[in-house]
């Protein structure tokens, strides 16, 4: 006869708090991967986490990131657990997912001047103005990083802020 999980406890309630600042870390476009992250408790408290799309488990341990090779869906609510000691189930803390809204098929292609080129697919869903001031942001934030060789050979920081992007 199976009588199912059996338990043996003190009669206290161990049930662990909600994980903390949860949210995606970073969701790869053109593909079904998704990286996450969460505040880490103490050991003595949490002895794993429980990553749910929807009612869809993904993966769990003990760790403050969690990559998901791949995703059943490309929308829903992104749910984490905490698992106490008991085994008991924290309350969920939830982050939507909606890849369909993020930007893809991204070019970016480098010119001779050390300017790049940007482009990417109308039907991304963001207003072209919007979408241009995005990258402008984002391109003059990485050239002011770049090192180009100057005339003469040796290294320099690049300054400019200008960006060319193609829409």
């Amino acid at each position: 006869m199976n009588i199912g999980k059996l338990t043996v406890t003190d009669g206290a309630a161990h049930t662990p708090a909600a994980p903390t600042n949860f949210q995606v870390e970073r969701a790869y476009a053109n593909s079904d991967e998704l990286t996450v992250k969460w505040n880490l408790a103490d050991y003595s408290t949490i002895k794993n986490y429980l990553l749910f799309l929807d009612n869809t488990f993904l993966g769990g341990r003990y760790d403050d990131t969690l990559y998901v090779k791949h995703l059943p869906a490309k929308t829903g609510t992104l749910k984490l657990y905490a698992v106490g000691a008991d085994g008991s189930r924290s309350l969920a803390t939830e982050a939507p997912l909606n890849e369909a809204a993020a930007v893809s098929d991204v070019k970016v292609e480098p010119g001779k001047d050390g300017n790049v080129k940007v482009s990417l697919d109308q039907s991304a869903g963001i207003r072209r103005e919007n979408r241009d001031r995005q990258i402008r942001h984002r391109f003059a934030a990485l050239r002011r990083e770049a090192v180009f060789p100057d005339r003469q050979g040796r290294r320099r920081q690049e300054q400019s802020d200008d960006c060319q992007c193609a829409g």
